[in-house]
Formats: structure tokens, sequence, C-alpha cells
């Protein structure tokens, strides 16, 4: 992470404590509500992402224009329409199996 903003996975996940795990589910208790926070959890996953940014667009301006770390990034988005994602040249794992990725 940035030295000055911190490690992005502490800054996302800051607000969930006492995670346990059993199997294949896992629980933790929500510490402070965050509207988007729900939404980041629908992806399995919480993806990371960066700390300054975040706070520069807020929840909003994170919805329009996501940033993370992943093989592919958000071209262009479209609500009720489509979601175009191109792939990430800074991705840090294998090139993504397709250039271009849109979804109705």
């Amino acid at each position: 992470g940035d030295e000055k903003t911190g490690n992005p996975i502490q800054f996302v996940w800051k607000n969930v404590n006492n995670f346990k795990i059993d199997g294949n589910k896992i629980t933790g208790d929500v510490v402070q509500f965050d509207p988007v926070y729900f939404k980041w959890m629908s992806f399995l996953t919480g993806y990371i992402m960066p700390k300054a940014y975040y706070e520069k667009v807020g929840a909003e301006g994170f919805e329009k224009s996501p940033i993370g770390t992943g093989p592919y990034m958000v071209d262009k988005f479209e609500r009720n329409a489509f979601l175009r994602l191109k792939a990430n040249p800074n991705y840090w794992g294998s090139k993504p199996a397709f250039e271009n990725v849109t979804i109705k």
C-alpha cells in the first residue's frame, strides 16, 4: 500500500470485526454502517481499492467511476443498459482471456 494512505485491505475491511470461519461460511460484525459496504460484499471478495481515491470522490463518485486491482477496468457504464469492461494493462496477474467484455 501507499505509505501515506496505508494498507488498502485495511481501509476496506476496517469496519468489520470478529471474523469467524465455519467451513465455507464467513461471518463478521459490521462496526460502522456504510451504505456502499453491502454492495462491496455482493462481489463476494470485497474488492481492494485506493483509500485516497474513495475519500476524494465518495460513494457516488466511486460507483460512477470505480477503480481497483482486477483484470478488467470499467470502460463505459450506462445504468439499465450495459457495462463495458476492458483489459487492465496494469493487472498484476495473468493477461485476461478477452480484451473487452460487455454485459447487458
